[in-house]
């Protein structure tokens, strides 16, 4: 997913319409999508040496966000961010004779990022903060809810292509087995996103 983010990047920079010498500053609000995607680890889940290893699942995901960036220098800025978005994200696997199955749903958190302009109207940040997500569990018979908090790192580009808006692509680590999940499980989310913002 990486090389998608590098390739995509390059397009950006390539296609991107200069605006005005300046760095990222101020409120803005703005909608993204992309792919979600999770692997899941665990040990003794089902009972003492059943381990499973590798299972994966992939969909789309969506939201808002809104944040602040304020400027250091003519170059370097930082800034924060609050999200909410909902997966399409689905993980199954079968055991003697039963499906089990987990769901990520709703997700929310905040973050804060610094970046640093490579040229009039593009930057390159790093991205670090809080996720919550809610996850519907099933074991082919009951199903229930369940939110896990983890702890988010990843970092994009950003293009201004105006004098107000911004299209950006990143690509984020959600790490859910730091934070505590327990229960012998380990959960690692990976998501590569575009976006669109309109400044203040």
């Amino acid at each position: 997913m990486k090389n998608i983010v590098l390739a995509a990047a390059a397009v950006a920079v390539a296609f991107a319409v200069p605006a005005s010498a300046q760095t990222f500053a101020g409120p803005y609000v703005g909608v993204e999508i992309g792919h979600d995607g999770y692997e899941v680890k665990g040990e003794d889940v089902l009972g003492s040496g059943i381990d499973f290893d590798g299972i994966s699942g992939n969909g789309v995901v969506g939201g808002v966000f809104a944040g602040y960036d304020l400027p250091l220098t003519s170059s370097i800025f930082v800034g924060v961010e609050a999200f909410g978005n909902l997966s399409a994200a689905k993980i199954s696997a079968t055991y003697a004779g039963d499906t089990y199955s987990a769901k990520a749903r709703g997700s929310f958190g905040a973050s804060a990022r610094v970046g640093t302009m490579i040229n009039d109207s593009t930057a390159v940040y790093a991205r670090g903060g809080v996720i919550d997500t809610r996850f519907k569990l099933s074991d082919g018979v009951d199903t229930y809810a369940n939110s896990q908090t983890g702890f988010q790192y990843g970092g994009g580009i950003e293009t201004r292509v105006g004098s107000k808006a911004s299209v950006r692509v990143e690509y984020i680590a959600n790490d859910y087995n730091s934070a505590g999940i327990g229960n012998g499980v380990k959960v690692g989310n990976g998501q590569v996103r575009a976006g669109a913002s309109f400044r203040f």
